[in-house]
C-alpha cells in the first residue's frame, strides 16, 4: 500500500508541475497583454514602466525560472494584477470551499439517484424500467448544464421562491448550481453502474448465491454493488475535470462566486499569476482523487496491491 501511494504522489507532483509548465508558456504566447487590460488608456513610458513593475519586460525564460523558483522554495504564485496587495492563493483559498461545495452536491445527488436507477434497469433488463431509465440517461447527458441552470432559475427559484439562485451566502445558494451541474454525472454513472452491473449479475458465484435462497436485494446491493465500485469509482475521479470545468458555465449563470467564475474573470483580464495559481489547484485537485482512488482500490481489492 505505502508503494502505491509513494508512486502516485510522485506521479501526482510530476503531473502538476507538467500542467503548470505548459499553462505558463501558453499564457505568454497566447494573444492579449495584461499591461494593455491595467492600463488602456496609458502612455508608452507607463506601460512600459508597469511591464517592469510586473517583471514581464524580461525574457519568457527568465520569468519562467523566476516563477518556479518561488514556488518551490516558498509556494508563492505571487500578487494579482486585479486584486492589489492579494496573494492569488489567499484568492484562491477564499473561494476554493464553494466550488468543492458546489462538486459535492453534484456528486451525492448522482450517487443518490443513479444507483437505485442502475440497478432496477439491470434487475429488470428489457423491461419497462430499463426503458425509462435508458431515455432519463439520454436526457440527462444531452441537457447542457446552462440551459439546464436557466430552467432551474427561472422555475424553482423566480416561480416558485423555494430557492435562491444568484450569488453566495449560504449553503442554500449552492443547491441549485450543483443540482445543474448533477445531471451529467448522473448519466453518466447510471450507464457505467447498470452495464456492469449485468456482468456482474452472469458470474457463477451470483447465481450459485440466488439458487441457495439468498435474498435478492442482498445479493444485489452486498455481492454487485460492491463488485462495481471500482469502475464507477474510476467514473466519479475521471469526471472530476468535467465538473471543475463545467463549474465555470454554472458558475457564470448562477453568478456564483467560486473557482470557475474567478477562472472566467482571470483570463479575461490576463491576470497571469492568478490564472497560473487556479490551473496548479485544478490539476492538484484532479490528481488528487485519482490517487485517493487509487488507494481505495488497494483497500477494496487486493489484487491490485499485488499487482504493484
Amino acid at each position: 500500500m505505502l508503494k502505491i501511494i509513494f508512486r502516485r504522489s510522485l506521479q501526482a507532483v510530476l503531473v502538476v508541475l507538467g500542467v503548470i509548465t505548459i499553462i505558463f508558456f501558453f499564457l505568454r504566447l497566447a494573444p492579449g497583454d495584461p499591461v494593455m487590460s491595467l492600463a488602456p488608456v496609458g502612455t508608452e513610458e507607463m506601460h512600459a514602466e508597469l511591464r517592469e513593475e510586473l517583471g514581464l519586460d524580461k525574457p519568457i525564460l527568465v520569468q519562467y525560472f523566476n516563477f518556479m523558483k518561488n514556488i518551490i522554495t516558498n509556494a508563492d504564485f505571487g500578487e494579482s494584477y486585479f486584486f492589489p496587495g492579494r496573494s492569488v492563493v489567499s484568492i484562491i483559498i477564499e473561494r476554493i470551499g464553494r466550488t468543492l461545495l458546489l462538486a459535492g452536491i453534484a456528486i451525492g445527488v448522482a450517487i443518490l439517484i443513479s444507483f437505485p436507477l442502475s440497478v432496477l434497469a439491470a434487475t429488470n433488463k428489457g423491461s419497462i424500467w430499463d426503458r425509462l431509465s435508458l431515455i432519463l440517461v439520454m436526457l440527462f447527458q444531452s441537457a447542457p448544464n446552462f440551459w439546464v441552470g436557466m430552467i432551474f432559475i427561472l422555475i424553482i427559484s423566480i416561480r416558485l421562491r423555494l430557492l435562491p439562485s444568484i450569488g453566495y451566502q449560504d449553503i442554500r445558494y449552492a443547491i441549485l448550481p450543483g443540482l445543474a451541474m448533477s445531471l451529467s454525472l448522473t448519466a453518466v454513472l447510471t450507464r457505467v453502474t447498470r452495464i456492469n452491473l449485468l456482468d456482474v449479475l452472469e458470474n457463477e458465484y451470483i447465481k450459485a448465491a440466488i439458487a441457495r435462497g439468498v435474498p435478492h436485494r442482498i445479493v444485489i446491493w452486498k455481492h454487485g454493488i460492491k463488485s462495481v465500485a471500482v469502475p464507477v469509482m474510476t467514473v466519479i475521479a475521471a469526471q472530476i475535470g468535467y465538473l471543475l470545468s463545467g463549474a465555470v458555465v454554472v458558475e457564470f449563470v448562477f453568478n456564483y462566486p467560486g473557482l470557475g467564475l474567478l477562472t472566467l474573470y482571470a483570463a479575461s483580464r490576463r491576470d497571469y499569476p492568478l490564472i497560473q495559481a487556479l490551473a496548479a489547484v485544478m490539476a492538484l485537485i484532479f490528481v488528487f482523487m485519482n490517487v485517493l482512488v487509487d488507494i481505495i482500490y488497494g483497500l477494496i481489492d487486493p489484487r491490485v496491491r499485488e499487482s504493484v
